[in-house]
């Protein structure tokens, strides 16, 4: 056999080598490289052949390479390790293929590639590639290394000759056709012609054609045409670029017109082709009755709400909006008194009873129905807005009128006669608030929660009183003066004028933002 196995080994050990990719060679199947070395350089390029089919003059192999490299054990670098491998396999299969030093030993007939993963002691992945390969071997029987045995072959002459191969090549070494030319034989064949395709970057096919064998050709390529749009898609103008060559384009220059929403345009914007230009709108002016009172950002929605001082929702009769104002009408009928406020009394005894509807003002004893200066819905606090209560005076924001808020003072325990603690704190200064008077019998009604049956003023937050009668400065004519009792079954009684009582005292106070003075 003129070419042999050993070539092929010899061969691709020498690609092993060269290729900067492969760290080590082995020829033999994986399970022999890895019981035989103790250590294997990763990437292992493998080779063997399992089968061979002997044919006349060619043997043809069946011809194993596998690639492979290590694989972590959470596989994170699978991906990659198949990708190289994959890649490796083509660079062996194109130097196989190819090269003129390979065609001299035999030809390709087919090749398939598969992925495997081997789960020894080293666990690896890769391919394998499987490669039909066709071995010259132009030997005949007489040239087999054999002594002393007679063939009987017949004396062959010249016209017997085994037949030729005839291979063409094109100058990649590429094979363009093969055949077998009998001894003694002429054969005239013709080189196909080339054909050619001419594609821009995209790529998109331009021109086609085809070159003659051995021959050579100019190919020009067409100039290029171009049409300049806008975002919207209207043609704005067009032209056309030698082919090979740059050309510099300039977009016109575009013009913004800023409306407002009546249709009237606010200002005409010159904006370069390609540049962003920003524009601020003017913040529009805010009216009261032709006096400027506040402005409003462009295009933002501006809420206006209608409340009276007490901070109750209004509900204007009418309104009618032009394009530069707006006519807001309110039923001006002059205000009675506010809605008279809830007892507390949730507990209801029979249908229809002060617990079952509950009827007045307030979201329920403690709760006011809109939010307090402080932004709380909180009935009761502190002169801070706070349920923290400093001096034991508490604010009560449902006498809130919208300048002006009714305080309760309820830190001091002695009892007196009704004239004396009249008199008691007209000049007493707590939490900063100076002059204060005892709570009459509306100011008293108005702070007792009837939800506490006995107990109008004894057990709630943020009185926690835990006496029982005070006096109230509503008199009674005579001797008499009227008492509250906060844990007995009746809120009033009469008592004497001398007897001594205890008191809560009240006090009026400004209310200017949360600033309560």
């Amino acid at each position: 056999m003129l070419n042999s196995v050993n070539q092929i080994r010899v061969e691709l050990q020498e690609i092993a080598s060269a290729h900067l990719q492969i760290n080590d060679f082995f020829w033999g199947d994986f399970l022999r490289a890895y019981k035989e070395n103790t250590e294997l350089n990763y990437v292992l390029m493998g080779c063997f052949y399992p089968t061979a089919s002997l044919l006349n003059n060619q043997t043809q192999l069946t011809l194993t390479i596998y690639i492979c490299d290590r694989v972590y054990k959470d596989y994170s670098n699978l991906n990659d390790v198949e990708s190289d491998t994959l890649q490796i396999c083509r660079d062996v299969y194109n130097v196989i293929n190819s090269s003129f030093r390979w065609k001299r030993i035999g030809r390709v007939q087919g090749a398939t590639c598969q992925k495997f993963i081997e789960r020894g002691g080293d666990e690896v992945a890769g391919h394998t590639l499987t490669i039909q390969f066709l071995l010259r071997d132009k030997s005949g029987i007489c040239e087999l290394p054999m002594q002393g045995y007679d063939f009987d072959q017949p004396v062959v002459v010249p016209s017997e000759c085994d037949p030729a191969e005839l291979v063409i090549l094109d100058t990649d070494g590429g094979t363009l056709y093969s055949l077998s030319l009998l001894s003694g034989s002429t054969n005239n064949q013709t080189i196909q012609n080339s054909t050619w395709t001419l594609q821009n970057t995209v790529p998109f096919t331009l021109l086609t054609g085809s070159i003659l064998a051995e021959g050579s050709a100019t190919i020009t390529a067409p100039d290029s045409k171009y049409n300049l749009e806008n975002t919207e898609g209207t043609f704005l103008f067009g032209g056309s670029i030698p082919s090979g060559d740059n050309a510099t384009i300039i977009a016109p220059d575009g013009t913004a017109q800023i409306k407002h929403s009546q249709g009237g345009t606010i200002a005409n914007v010159l904006v370069p082709s390609g540049a962003t230009e920003l524009y601020t709108v003017a913040d529009s002016d805010i009216e009261v009755n032709g006096n400027y009172e506040f402005s409003i950002h462009a295009t933002h929605t501006y809420d206006i709400r209608l409340k009276d001082q007490s901070n109750n929702t209004i509900t204007p009769t009418s309104i009618t909006a032009n394009p530069n104002h707006a006519d807001i009408v309110i039923n001006m009928a002059a205000p009675v008194g506010a809605t008279l406020m809830k007892t507390g009394q949730t507990v209801s005894t029979n249908a229809n009873d002060d617990g079952d509807l509950e009827m007045g003002r307030l979201t329920n004893f403690t709760t006011l129905a809109s939010n307090n200066p402080f932004g709380n819905n909180n009935r009761f606090t502190s002169k801070v807005g706070t349920q923290v209560y400093t001096d034991s005076v508490v604010i009560d924001w449902s006498t809130y009128n919208g300048s002006t808020v009714l305080a309760y003072y309820h830190g001091d325990a002695t009892t007196r006669a009704w004239t004396t603690q009249l008199a008691q704190h007209l000049t007493s200064t707590f939490d900063s608030l100076t002059g204060w008077y005892l709570f009459n019998i509306y100011q008293a009604m108005n702070i007792m929660n009837f939800d506490f049956p006995s107990s109008y003023l004894y057990n709630y937050a943020p009185f926690n009183l835990t006496r029982r009668y005070m006096w109230v400065s509503t008199n009674q004519t005579g001797s008499n003066g009227i008492s509250t009792e906060t844990g007995g079954p009746n809120p009033f009684t009469i008592s004497n004028k001398a007897n001594a009582l205890w008191g809560i005292w009240v006090r009026e106070c400004s209310v200017n933002g949360t600033i309560i003075t």
